[in-house]
């Protein structure tokens, strides 16, 4: 009489060896997991070592379940372990770089409101103390700058509110760093533009390089006259 057949859940993966396939979520979680390294180029490149976490627990769980016919546990371990860990550690280098982004962008942003509290101020002096002597705008001087300023808020009357319409770093065509905050102020009767300017020096320290400042086309279109003469900045914009 003739054996029945054997099912495959029924086979042994020891004594049945040429039955036994490696899985195939297993061998793609070992892979992704060694592409993982991506993960550390761009926070959305870590859905590569999560996805090969994720392949290797999936696989684990259908070759234990398979009784034997699947094999591949030290793949799908491998890639489980690995991907978790790359996960782990580039979602912890993306998260700690988006936190010192932030904490400088707080801190930039805090010092050019205080720049610009002094400017609204007509406290031109006090502004251009504190550009440094290796800024591209020190050419101007101190009394153009003072002219140039004061010929900006000739007529504009009563200061009305201030807005912080951007700040970002960028880099320069020299591949350095700067940052640059981008103010509205609006007058009674002018709107003024201002490009406030920082640069971290050799140990990574913003300083304040300079400021830009110009009316704003359609604030010259309505009041009908020219436009009130650009204060140059310390970098091109």
């Amino acid at each position: 009489m003739d054996d029945p057949p054997i099912q495959d859940g029924d086979l042994d993966r020891a004594t049945d060896r040429e039955y036994a396939a490696v899985s195939v979520p297993a061998v793609f979680s070992v892979a992704l997991a060694a592409l993982g390294v991506v993960a550390f180029l761009a926070a959305v490149l870590l859905a590569v070592p999560a996805l090969a976490a994720v392949l290797g627990l999936v696989a684990l769980r259908r070759i234990r379940r398979s009784r034997g016919v699947l094999t591949g546990t030290r793949l799908a371990s491998a890639g489980l372990a690995l991907g978790l860990g790359l996960t782990l550690a580039a979602g912890g280098y993306h998260g700690w770089q988006w936190y010192d982004e932030h904490r400088t962008l707080t801190s930039l942003q805090s010092r050019t409101h205080a720049i610009m509290d002094q400017i609204m101020d007509r406290r031109w002096a006090d502004v251009w103390d504190q550009v440094p002597t290796d800024s591209n705008q020190q050419p101007l001087g101190l009394d153009r700058f003072r002219r140039g300023m004061t010929a900006l808020f000739a007529g504009a009357g009563e200061a009305g509110d201030r807005e912080l319409r951007a700040l970002q770093i960028l880099p320069t065509e020299r591949g350095e760093l700067v940052a640059v905050a981008e103010v509205r102020a609006r007058f009674k009767n002018r709107t003024l533009d201002f490009n406030v300017w920082f640069q971290p020096d050799d140990a990574g320290r913003w300083r304040f390089m300079g400021v830009g400042a110009r009316e704003t086309f359609a604030s010259a279109s309505r009041h009908g006259g020219p436009a009130a003469p650009a204060v140059p900045g310390a970098f091109s914009r």
